[in-house]
């Protein structure tokens, strides 16, 4: 952006990671290292200077970690009255 973002601000992250091929098809959910906490510390650690001004400009924040081409999705928005962090119902990250 041309100018860094300032809180408060939401963000949405997918991470994408592979699948091993020795995982059963019935296993739906990426469950192994790294977790998800990691990833999102990290790529907010990233943005810090870059995209946002400061890491702790996000006041919620939705992570997802599932099987795909590697890769990482990445959405900010401005924090709303309305964002509730005990309304995201399943994919909320999605929007």
């Amino acid at each position: 952006p041309a100018q860094l973002l300032d809180g408060p601000l939401v963000i949405r992250m997918a991470f994408y990671l592979m699948r091993p091929k020795s995982l059963p098809k019935r296993e739906l959910f990426h469950l192994h290292k790294p977790d998800w906490k990691n990833l999102a510390a990290g790529t907010e650690d990233a943005l810090k200077g870059i995209v946002v001004v400061d890491d702790r400009c996000f006041v919620l924040a939705c992570v997802t970690k599932e099987f795909g081409p590697p890769g990482v999705e990445i959405r900010i928005s401005r924090a709303q009255v309305a964002d509730d962090p005990c309304e995201f119902p399943v994919g909320a990250c999605d929007g």
